[in-house]
């Protein structure tokens, strides 16, 4: 029974060390194991990793420790939404975080969650400029991307009242087509915003 109870306690010290962004205890569980990560990753179920806490509650240093030990965790997906550490860090407009894990593997910007959407997604609709920016300056293609719901970024800007996000991708982005896309309906960003 020790035996059991030994491994399950030292893969429940990372989360522990995540949720509170305490780079000394990570470096100490990485001394004393150095494939707890990978352990905690391949017995993670339907929860999030430590990467995934710790990017969502914006603990930078603790991120960039992670990913230099383990780079292939900003890869990883909630069984429950598909969130990637990336989707929870553009949410929240962790920039620095945003940074680190574009840099780790760029292609996760163009990962869809559940919901069908990509990070600049949910960085649009928190109004995230800064990240916004960041993400189509690294895979610019994702911005043209559409929910499963057939609406493009703009369209999000427009739904959730983020007139700053929208002004800077039609900026960023300066492309008729892109601008002129329609919906699932087939409303433009203009006709949404007339509704709206």
């Amino acid at each position: 029974r020790r035996e059991i109870e030994r491994p399950l306690k030292m893969e429940k010290k990372p989360y522990d060390a995540a949720l509170d962004g305490n780079v000394n205890i990570l470096h100490e569980l990485l001394r004393e194991d150095k494939s707890i990560l990978d352990r905690v990753s391949l017995n993670c179920t339907n929860n999030y990793t430590p990467l995934h806490i710790a990017a969502m509650r914006g603990h930078e240093e603790f991120v960039k420790v992670i990913l230099a030990q383990s780079p292939e965790l900003s890869t990883e997906l909630d069984s429950r939404q598909k969130l990637s550490p990336l989707h929870l860090a553009s949410a929240r407009g962790h920039s620095k975080i945003v940074e680190a894990l574009v840099n780790a593997n760029p292609d996760m910007c163009l990962v869809l969650d559940r919901n069908g959407s990509n990070p600049l997604h949910l960085a649009a609709v928190k109004g995230r400029v800064k990240v916004l920016e960041m993400l189509v300056d690294s895979r610019p293609f994702a911005a043209r991307e559409k929910t499963k719901r057939g609406e493009s970024i703009l369209h999000l800007c427009v739904k959730y009242n983020q007139l700053d996000a929208l002004k800077k991708l039609v900026e960023i982005v300066d492309d008729e087509e892109f601008l002129n896309q329609k919906d699932g309906d087939g409303l433009s960003i203009l006709h949404l915003a007339v509704i709206s």
